[in-house]
């Protein structure tokens, strides 16, 4: 006879735990903190603690700090981490500089999408772009999302790009990623992932 599995039951100690029960308390307890439904009040009171006590600000650095939420929840209450590192006095020129370059890769969006759309055609392709979604409809069929993988110099002399997938977000057959240049100006080649 089956036995059906009823959610909810517990037995402590029925296993070995993985990690020492000590290590296990400390988590759950950073959990908990860290998940405690804090005022925006409270919230910018520790970002400013945080600031005064690095001199600096970052995602990476609140992600870090054992009192703080997370840059997430901070990005989901205030739209931004711009936002309330502005409310907290805080401005740094490397937030500004990346906000300016995303400005400038999101003007550079359409025009490729243009350019890849024509690039299709000319190779006697039927395609159609949605404005909306800047999806890609080859020969009515195949459902294409073009996103840009901008250049990364890496410490190393290293070259990298980052791609963000939008296919799942848009139900996309496939992703074409426009690899940019190392100006991250226009696009150097093309990449077609599942």
């Amino acid at each position: 006879m089956w036995k059906t599995f009823r959610p909810g039951v517990r037995k402590e100690g029925a296993f070995e735990g993985i990690v020492p029960l000590e290590f296990f308390l400390t988590a759950q307890e950073v959990i908990s903190t860290r998940s405690a439904r804090l005022s925006d009040e409270e919230l910018l009171d520790r970002l400013k603690q945080l600031y005064a006590d690095a001199g600096q600000l970052s995602g990476v650095m609140i992600d870090r700090a054992p009192d703080m939420l997370s840059s997430l929840a901070y990005r989901n209450r205030f739209g931004s981490l711009t936002r309330p590192y502005e409310m907290i006095g805080y401005r740094s020129n490397r937030d500004q500089e990346r906000i300016a370059f995303n400005k400038r890769l999101r003007g550079m969006h359409p025009e490729i999408i243009a350019r890849t759309e024509a690039g299709i055609a000319a190779a006697g392709r039927t395609v159609a772009s949605d404005l909306k979604t800047d999806l890609l409809t080859i020969k009515g069929e195949m459902v294409v999302s073009l996103v840009l993988a901008r250049w990364q110099p890496q410490g190393d002399g290293r070259m990298r790009w980052r791609i963000r997938f939008a296919s799942m977000r848009y139900q996309a057959d496939v992703t074409l990623a426009a690899r940019l240049d190392p100006g991250n100006r226009e696009e150097l080649n093309y990449y077609l992932l599942p």
